[in-house]
């Protein structure tokens, strides 16, 4: 037996369902469950008016690139400068975007929110116009290429780890409550850290041991191992930059982050741009 429709019934439960979806008001999502982790900056981009992403990669820019650093899925290239507007740019970086859009424009204003944008336009990349970004460059490397961390044994590396974690968190919650912008992505490459005392390292000194001590706790260092100096934030992509809740507290932001990295998985989980200066 055919089944019967009553059509006007069933076009008044979808107006009443169309309805019912259109009123319900838009509920923040919280991103990795803290909700005072608002929008990305590639949505705070997307809110823009078009002609702010017009004017931010209009003038084409006067500079001379040095050697290639890293390239990620954001980027075509980040690169060392030799000149910038005709003057020395040795502290500079120059960040190559894939495209004109959303997440080239939320890097310029998370960079120009925490005082590291110089200037954004278009750059010739061979042969071909690209927007760029001129940006300040972060002073040290990426804790891995240290020859102090290199040489230090399990223990110490840990040590290590555990107090650039520390720096950068603190880095990420000072700013968190200050500037109101949190910077998710503080994988070890992301990360710029200087380190004192590391010439005892270069000299390879004979490694410490006693009868008790196993491989992985023997150090490498007749003096102590090397200090984390500073641990510096860098690579501000907009999807992994997020505006703050004004109800966010440093403590709230630092507990989050040091809780999120731990020396154990504090590595490379992004291949995200590497700001690494040897």
């Amino acid at each position: 037996m055919p089944l019967k429709v009553n059509l006007r019934a069933l076009l008044i439960v979808i107006a009443t369902l169309l309805v019912t979806v259109s009123a319900t008001p838009l509920v923040h999502r919280a991103y990795d469950g803290q909700a005072w982790m608002l929008d990305s900056y590639e949505v705070v981009a997307s809110k823009q008016p078009s002609e702010v992403l017009e004017k931010a990669f209009e003038t084409k820019l006067t500079l001379v690139l040095g050697k290639p650093l890293e390239m990620g899925r954001s980027n075509d290239g980040v690169y060392e400068m030799t000149t910038f507007e005709g003057k020395d740019a040795t502290k500079m970086i120059c960040k190559v975007m894939k495209d004109k859009n959303n997440a080239a424009l939320g890097e310029v204003l998370a960079l120009t929110k925490v005082g590291g944008f110089i200037k954004s336009g278009l750059c010739l990349i061979r042969h071909e116009e690209k927007p760029c970004i001129v940006m300040k460059k972060v002073e040290g490397k990426i804790l891995n290429k240290h020859i102090g961390y290199k040489q230090a044994s399990d223990h110490e590396k840990v040590e290590l780890k555990q107090a650039a974690i520390n720096k950068a968190c603190d880095q990420t919650a000072r700013l968190g409550e200050e500037k109101r912008i949190f910077h998710y992505d503080n994988n070890l490459s992301n990360v710029c850290i200087t380190m004192k005392d590391e010439e005892a390292a270069s000299s390879r000194k004979v490694r410490r041991t006693s009868p008790k001590s196993s491989p992985s706790q023997a150090s490498s260092f007749s003096k102590p191992p090397p200090i984390v100096s500073t641990a510096l934030l860098c690579d501000w992509s907009a999807s992994q930059t997020f505006v703050v809740a004004e109800s966010a507290t440093y403590k709230q932001i630092y507990e989050y982050c040091t809780k999120r990295w731990t020396p154990e998985n504090w590595k490379v989980i992004s291949d995200e741009t590497v700001f690494s200066f040897d």
